[in-house]
């Protein structure tokens, strides 16, 4: 009996490669029969496709909530890296250049100075503050040690100023630069600060935390490749009989690819629609927790939802992931057979 098994196998693939070369010569001959037009394919790619599914639909379940959990992953991870990065980003505008007057300077030469500074592109709002709001603001700075600066309110070293509020997206460095070269500031202030280290380190701090969360994306993706790809290949192998029927039937490998790639395209958007759900279902059940608490606050001043072009790009990503795992996963199973 096991010797004739080889025998069995080698007659079984004698008949198929004859099925198949009586096929490819019977449709080479049949040159008039029309041919099918790109809606048709198309009409004919869903009909295989719900098909495929109503066929196993206990495996495209189970696909789904492996794409969704995979999906729900990467969606709350880039729901937290990008509050972190906001969080980062106001840390920076918060930064005030201040532009401290000369002795003596007149109210007219405020003014002037003032509305020269308003006029600048990257100025969101200047702000004049005298030498007793300046003293006010040290004794606020300094709390509980504020008697340290009883002293100084008899006779006032601070000088006057004007803050700089900057608009979103300035470069504080770039401004302050740009300060020091107009007339006005040259003429009526004694010098231009900014907070010089603190403008460095975020800067710095924004960039690492982009570069790792460019590389954490990339190998969060690569995960979800492979665990959709492993999940993929175990519902396309529950289809093996029909993958060999149309091969069979001489169709070509895009002809029985097409159906699973757009049933790994539903799934891939499905599963990415599920993982959004999850990550404005946690955004919701945070947000009053974050607002209530100083701490988490400070942490996430603008806590907000995904952006809709990160909602839009996950959902592409999601069902090119899905579609390329189920055409590897079908492409290897035509191979095998």
């Amino acid at each position: 009996m096991a010797e004739s098994a080889p025998a069995v196998r080698e007659l079984i693939r004698s008949v198929e490669q004859d099925m198949r070369n009586a096929l490819t010569s019977l449709w080479g001959q049949s040159t008039n029969l029309p041919s099918m037009t790109l809606l048709g394919k198309g009409e004919a790619a869903v009909a295989q496709l719900w098909r495929s599914i109503r066929s196993a639909p206990f495996t495209f379940l189970a696909t789904l909530c492996t794409v969704s959990l995979t999906f729900s992953l990467v969606a709350v991870f880039f729901l937290l890296t990008s509050n972190l990065s906001s969080s980062i980003v106001v840390s920076q505008q918060s930064l005030r250049i201040r532009v401290f007057l000369k002795d003596g300077a007149s109210e007219s030469e405020m003014k002037q100075l003032q509305a020269v500074l308003e006029q600048q592109s990257f100025t969101e709002s200047a702000r004049f503050i005298s030498a007793d709001a300046a003293l006010d603001e040290f004794e606020v700075m300094l709390g509980s040690h504020s008697a340290f600066a009883d002293g100084l309110s008899r006779d006032n070293p601070l000088p006057q100023s004007i803050e700089l509020t900057l608009r979103e997206g300035t470069d504080i460095r770039q401004a302050a630069a740009q300060i020091e070269t107009l007339d006005d500031v040259d003429a009526f202030s004694q010098f231009v600060f900014y907070p010089q280290q603190s403008a460095q380190r975020l800067e710095e701090l924004l960039a690492l935390f982009q570069q790792g969360v460019l590389f954490a994306t990339f190998g969060l993706l690569a995960v979800a490749a492979l665990l959709v790809g492993s999940a993929s290949k175990l519902a396309i192998y529950a289809h093996r009989d029909e993958v060999e029927i149309l091969k069979l039937m001489g169709a070509s490998v895009r002809r029985i690819v097409t159906p699973y790639m757009l049933e790994g395209v539903v799934q891939g958007l499905l599963g990415a629609m599920v993982g959004c759900g999850v990550a404005y279902l946690i955004y919701m059940l945070c947000a009053d927790s974050v607002a209530q608490s100083s701490m988490l606050s400070l942490l996430f001043p603008s806590f907000h939802y995904l952006s809709v072009f990160t909602v839009v790009a996950l959902l592409l990503v999601a069902a090119a992931v899905s579609a390329l795992a189920s055409l590897f996963s079908v492409r290897g199973l035509v191979r095998e057979q």
